[in-house]
């Protein structure tokens, strides 16, 4: 039998609302219960559904953490990509703060994600987020480069490991002070000064 388009389109939104409900679902309970203490077996039980329907969209309780990074991540590189910004090194900015508002908004979830037992498929995963990341910052501070806003001799290789060095890092520090640092504030300070330092138009950032 020929499935008619309009079907096809039902099917997939059917298979969404399900994939996002379970979602939500478990991220629900990572907040109240913990995510060490949170069982797929709980997460089915809430959500209403059986287990090989959980493990049909997602393949562990990671998964579902890897996805709340993963769309912090799109959500900011989507955001950012969307806007015009006078200079790379302002886009830069913006995709950073951006990213970490994701984050800390939602401190415990990252906490959890920090601290799971990934296996090589999610550290995969992850590594392929870091290279998006990556590829937008350097491909925004090369613009700046090529169009002379940069003092002679800035590498964008370096530059680019620079800034994700101090998103890293600063993420790291939040989490061992229990969140008493103010990420959004920290890296906006940090990075600010690092892209400035570099910037023929000192305190543009």
């Amino acid at each position: 039998m020929t499935i008619k388009p309009s079907q096809t389109s039902w099917r997939e939104r059917q298979r969404l609302e399900l994939r996002s409900h379970i979602y939500e679902t478990a991220l629900g309970l990572f907040r109240s219960r913990g995510f060490t203490e949170t069982t797929v077996q709980q997460i089915t039980s809430v959500a209403g559904i059986g287990k090989g329907t959980f493990f049909n969209h997602f393949p562990s309780k990671d998964h579902v953490l890897q996805a709340w990074y993963r769309r912090i991540t799109r959500t900011a590189l989507k955001e950012v990509s969307e806007q015009d910004f006078a200079t790379g090194c302002e886009a830069v900015l913006a995709l950073t703060t951006s990213l970490v508002s994701g984050v800390s908004a939602d401190p415990y979830l990252w906490d959890a994600k920090a601290s799971a037992t990934s296996s090589a498929l999610l550290r995969q995963e992850e590594d392929d987020l870091d290279k998006e990341l990556v590829a937008f910052c350097r491909a925004a501070i090369e613009k700046d480069i090529v169009e002379n806003r940069l003092v002679p001799g800035t590498s964008a290789e370096f530059l680019t490991d620079m800034v994700l060095t101090i998103l890293t890092g600063t993420a790291h520090s939040w989490t061992v002070s229990g969140h008493r640092l103010d990420l959004a504030e920290a890296i906006r300070q940090r990075i600010s000064f690092v892209l400035d330092a570099a910037s023929i138009d000192k305190g543009s950032m």
